[in-house]
């Protein structure tokens, strides 16, 4: 990152490549600071952001070119970073994670995830207060308290965002699961991945619909 953004204690992120090819997409990594993403969390982070995550998936989307440029350009969160959280389910899988701390890294990551389905819940539906949402936090999750205050701000600011990620998670391997179910043996894991990919980024219930479409020509 650049030094101004590694500063302000920015984690890693990922940017999108430019439509136009002028720009590639981008992981960008704090080296002047340490923070969420740069601890044993580091590969869980980085499956996330890059591959087999957001890396590959908007790649992917801005290469599929017969698609509409909405469909190409827009973020969804629940579809974009549900796959992200799928990204980090699926390294395990592959059996990416290079050991025991790794897999800590990642089974925190999955914490805050968790914790934060209650703390947006609280805070938007049940009147938590600030300091409520992060007593919470502190108590189920091991990271430090100055992150965790900065995310219950974020949530403060931009109610259901963090409710998206886990959401979109479940309802892609719901699709997996139904697809695995009703294919069997003839069901492919990297089909499944291009038919959920290649659609670009939709709402959850027309991603179901695509997902049946291929299901049904498989």
């Amino acid at each position: 990152m650049p030094p101004t953004v590694a500063d302000s204690g920015m984690v890693p992120h990922y940017s999108p490549p430019r439509q136009d090819g002028t720009r590639p997409g981008t992981y960008w990594f704090n080296t002047a600071r340490p923070t969420a993403g740069t601890g044993w969390d580091l590969e869980v982070v980085a499956y996330h952001e890059a591959v087999p995550g957001h890396h590959l998936q908007l790649s992917r989307s801005r290469a599929c070119t017969e698609l509409p440029e909405m469909q190409r350009q827009r973020y969804l969160t629940v579809y974009s970073e549900g796959w992200g959280l799928y990204a980090e389910q699926l390294g395990e899988e592959m059996g990416l994670y290079s050991g025991t701390e790794a897999l800590l890294g990642a089974t925190t990551a999955g914490l805050l995830r968790a914790a934060r389905l209650v703390i947006d819940t609280g805070l938007h539906a049940f009147g938590w207060s600030r300091g409520q949402a992060l007593d919470f936090f502190v108590s189920h999750v091991p990271m430090p308290p100055q992150f965790l205050a900065a995310e219950v701000d974020r949530y403060i600011a931009w109610p259901g965002q963090a409710l998206a990620y886990l959401t979109g998670k479940l309802e892609i391997l719901r699709d997996r699961e139904e697809a695995q179910r009703r294919l069997g043996s003839s069901f492919s894991l990297p089909g499944f991945h291009a038919a959920l990919l290649d659609s670009g980024s939709l709402p959850i219930p027309v991603l179901h619909q695509s997902i049946d479409r291929w299901r049904t020509s498989a």
